[in-house]
């Protein structure tokens, strides 16, 4: 009987041992060597630190799927957090308490490997709230809003508005947009512009579809009766001037001809440069130049063509932008160190900074 108490207690202590073993293989599995991250937080365009903000980092493990968020606030433009190894989605929006909206958003791609310390470059941005109807009043659930932006630096998300009709955007980039709603056969557009940490409420009612489309037919009509008028007057005072040339002496008429069209020849090769190969342009060119708004595109496009340095007077010339418009275009680009100008009894000179140059 002792025997058979003594055999069963370690027969025990053996299945014990051994589901203690498998549960420490197990943890051991499943531990992973975790990485300190430092990041420094930046303005793009500015190179200016954020500072005094309250960050929130939401990180999510694109192999399992896993999410995390992280809020703390910074009196210095330095974050830490610490990741397993891994490949990882990071997004980083930053909130100033003085704005009504958020302020600053970055989306980045990390594989973690080892720790280590970057710079982030974070955009601007303002931030909507919004509640969708229709033409009765009547709040939408399920209703569809798109964003269309001019500068366009974020994944694109699809939202729906919830059981209320509303719906929150908490990172619009900074700039002209157009939000847009539909909901079955309905829709709505509206056009908005936006500062760094605008916080803007909306109302957007949608209308039939079909009415909105016996407009445009009606504006399509319209436009190519206005085409087809200028294209007849067109044609008759070329019919005019071809049979009054008849009349006049030859010579004359074909030097009229030539003059013209020599002008023409002579201005178009002003106005065509070489465009830039885009591998050949430097990493932060290449970074800020989808941040710009269209005219600011084309004064930087502008400069760059010129080898980097113009008057104030030939991108004028060059770019179609009138003088008082083009003024406050060149002042933000001095603002955000993108150019310099140089200011002689003669002329204005512009010059892509050696900093938005550098490689």
């Amino acid at each position: 009987m002792s025997n058979s108490l003594s055999h069963s207690g370690k027969h025990s202590i053996i299945i014990l041992a051994f589901a203690s073993l498998v549960m420490f293989l197990s943890l051991a599995a499943d531990a992973q060597e975790s990485y300190h991250l430092v990041y420094a937080l930046n303005e793009v365009g500015t190179d200016r630190n954020i500072t005094n903000v309250t960050l929130k980092i939401n990180e999510k493990n694109i192999l399992t799927g896993k999410e995390l968020s992280i809020t703390e606030y910074l009196n210095t433009n330095m974050a830490s957090i610490y990741l397993n190894s891994g490949e990882y989605e990071l997004v980083f929006i930053a909130d100033e308490a003085q704005t009504e909206g958020k302020d600053y958003y970055a989306f980045e791609k990390f594989t973690v490997s080892e720790s280590n310390k970057e710079i982030i470059y974070l955009f601007p941005i303002a931030s909507i709230r919004g509640t969708v109807v229709d033409k009765l009043d009547n709040l939408l659930e399920g209703a569809e809003i798109k964003l269309n932006c001019d500068k366009d630096f974020m994944p694109i998300e699809q939202i729906k508005t919830d059981k209320f009709g509303a719906f929150t955007i908490q990172a619009v980039p900074t700039g002209n947009c157009i939000i847009t709603a539909s909901y079955k056969d309905s829709f709505e557009q509206q056009h908005l512009a936006f500062n760094r940490g605008d916080f803007e409420a909306i109302r957007l009612k949608l209308e039939d579809e079909t009415t909105s489309s016996s407009l445009d037919s009606s504006f399509t009509l319209f436009a190519m009766i206005i085409l087809l008028a200028i294209f007849a007057a067109g044609l008759a005072y070329w019919f005019f001037v071809r049979h009054e040339s008849a009349f006049q002496v030859k010579e004359p008429a074909a030097l009229e001809k030539i003059e013209p069209q020599q002008r023409n020849n002579n201005r178009l090769s002003r106005r065509i440069a070489k465009k830039p190969k885009e591998s050949s342009l430097p990493q932060r060119v290449k970074h800020i130049l989808p941040t710009l708004n269209n005219r600011e595109r084309l004064v930087v496009q502008f400069l760059l063509d010129n080898n980097g340095i113009s008057t104030q007077g030939k991108i004028r010339h060059g770019t179609q932008i009138p003088k008082t418009s083009l003024i406050r275009i060149l002042d933000s680009l001095r603002s955000r160190k993108i150019v310099s100008i140089d200011v002689t009894d003669v002329s204005k000179s512009i010059k892509l900074s050696s900093w938005f140059m550098q490689k």
